[in-house]
């Protein structure tokens, strides 16, 4: 959303359960809750461009189910109250 003076360059942004990495640390002005910082996803192979995780994925029932899709990726039906966070339910 647009800062209140309506500053287009200035943001307000909100995250919620997902799993972001960085470098430096993030500012103040931004929302989190409930975030995987830095934290291995542990894809199934990410050299070979296969990022499904795996079952013991961090990633894994970790989704907002307000938000959550009914389906995945594969047309897999999604957890109505754990989902999981990404293109992939496992």
């Amino acid at each position: 959303t647009v800062n209140p003076n309506n500053d287009p360059t200035l943001l307000n942004i909100e995250f919620k359960r997902c799993l972001m990495k960085l470098k430096t640390p993030v500012s103040n002005s931004m929302y989190q809750d409930q975030m995987l910082w830095n934290t291995n996803p542990q894809f199934t192979n990410t050299a070979e461009n296969k990022f499904k995780p795996l079952p013991t994925s961090p990633l894994n029932g970790q989704a907002n189910p307000a938000f959550s899709l009914p389906k995945d990726i594969e047309e897999t039906d999604r957890s109505i109250s754990n989902p999981d966070i990404g293109a992939y339910e496992f």
